[in-house]
């Protein structure tokens, strides 16, 4: 910008031709300011352009992210809900597997009890027998 101003008295005032340097000066230093701010201007609206989209961008993407995760966490839950199903059906189906084997294995268990239950009464008829058989024995040996 000028400087202090200093004009030349003239016959009538100051000399024009200092006046008239003076003022084209500061015009163009006001423009040169104005031109400079301008230029600033458009730089940061240009910053503000480019960080406006990239702030859209990540906006985007970030809705991208939440709607991918939202889906994801939907399938997973579908996922889960179905194996605890096919887990909770496998489990009854085990179960009844397991009671017809518990009900078998009672049914061969009765089976074999009364079975031995026959073999003790065997047992001990025989056992009688052989007793008596004795006895007979001693008693004629003792005759």
């Amino acid at each position: 910008m000028a400087g202090k101003a200093i004009f030349r008295k003239s016959f009538r005032g100051y000399k024009v031709a200092d006046v008239n340097k003076y003022l084209d000066d500061i015009i163009r230093d006001y423009y040169k300011v104005i031109a400079d701010k301008d230029a600033e201007i458009a730089r940061l609206k240009e910053q503000n352009s480019a960080s406006a989209k990239a702030s859209k961008i990540a906006n985007e993407q970030i809705k991208d992210v939440h709607e991918k995760a939202k889906y994801i966490i939907t399938t997973a839950e579908l996922e889960a809900r179905g194996i605890i199903a096919q887990a909770n059906s496998d489990a009854i189906v085990r179960q009844q597997e397991l009671q017809q084997q518990i009900s078998s294995q009672q049914t061969k268990l009765k089976i074999l009890q009364a079975e031995l239950a026959g073999l003790k009464k065997l047992a001990k008829s025989s056992l009688q027998k052989f007793e008596d058989e004795i006895d007979k024995l001693h008693v004629e040996e003792a005759v």
